[in-house]
Formats: structure tokens, sequence, C-alpha cells
């Protein structure tokens, strides 16, 4: 039997109207707000997927969705609903953002937000997420290693469950 935990993070969240010059306070709810919600669906669905599957083959499986804010975590609560997911198959984990990484990710979706122009410039380098990306990948991992120890993590894609380039992915022989 092995042990699977795996875990995706994601941060789909898209600026508000007005200025973004302060994150005092509030203004992380009033400048940001849940964006688009299709890949963090389908990566709830993957984790599901995994867990249902690899649990049938007899392994133990367990999923971290870590995202952005508790908005985010409500909205997945609905899918567990709608989807029919029992309690335990995906642990949803708010990343708990402090000043300085919100700060990062508003300053990145308004260099993406500007990049998605017909006349801007260098898309290619701006219209990317690495810095929210980064930021929600190393607080996943830094739960799940918080909860199961530091553990050898799989970088490459074909040696993952089902080849989904996971976020997080560690392979147990023994069970935990």
């Amino acid at each position: 039997m092995k042990t699977y935990i795996l875990g995706m993070a994601k941060s789909p969240l898209q600026l508000t109207k007005g200025t973004f010059n302060s994150i005092e306070g509030d203004a992380f709810s009033r400048t940001i707000k849940p964006g688009s919600s299709r890949s963090l669906e389908l990566d709830f669905l993957r984790l599901v997927y995994a867990a249902k599957e690899l649990g049938a083959q007899g392994h133990k499986v367990i999923t971290y969705l870590m995202v952005a804010t508790p908005e985010v975590v409500e909205k997945v609560q609905k899918w567990k609903e709608k989807y029919e997911v029992g309690e335990g198959i995906v642990h949803v984990v708010n990343a708990s953002l402090n000043q300085a990484e919100i700060r990062q990710l508003i300053e990145e979706k308004a260099k993406n937000k500007n990049a998605n122009t017909s006349n801007a410039r260098n898309k290619e380098v701006n219209a990317r997420a690495d810095v929210g990306k980064g930021i929600l990948e190393d607080k996943l991992r830094d739960c799940i290693e918080l909860k199961h120890g530091k553990r050898e993590v799989i970088q490459e894609r074909k040696e993952m469950p089902f080849q989904i380039n996971w976020d997080y992915c560690c392979v147990l022989m023994d069970s935990l």
C-alpha cells in the first residue's frame, strides 16, 4: 500500500475597479475578488478523482487545495455539496496571506490585466502569474509539511499519479 499526498494551489482572483495604491485594512476585499473559477474547479475535481481512484486501488490518499481567500474556500465548499464529495476527501485551506503577499498579488494582477489589452507590450512576460503561484505553492508545501513532516516530493510529471502536474506530490511506500 502506498500513501499519496497531493496538492494544488490556486489564486483565481481578479482586480475590481478603483485605485490599487493602498491595501491597508479591508482594502484587499475591495481590490481583489474571486475571479474565473474554471481552472480552480478543474483542479478540485482532479483531486477528487485522484482520491477516489487511488483509494479504490487500496491506497491512502490525502489531498489539499490551497486558495487565496476565505471567499474562495466558501466557493469550493459549495462544490463539495454539488458533487457530493464527502468530508476529508479534499482539504481546502485558506492561504492566510500577509500584507506583503497581498501587495505582490495585487501588483501582479494589475500587470496581468494591462498585459491583456490589444496594445500591450511584452505580453508573454507580463501576463504570467509566477508570483501568485509561488506564494501559494510555498504556503501549500508549508501546510503539508507542518501536518505530515518534510517529505521528498516528485518533480517529474511523468512520475505523478495520472501524469497530472500536481503542485505538490509525494508518494510514500508505507502508510502515514
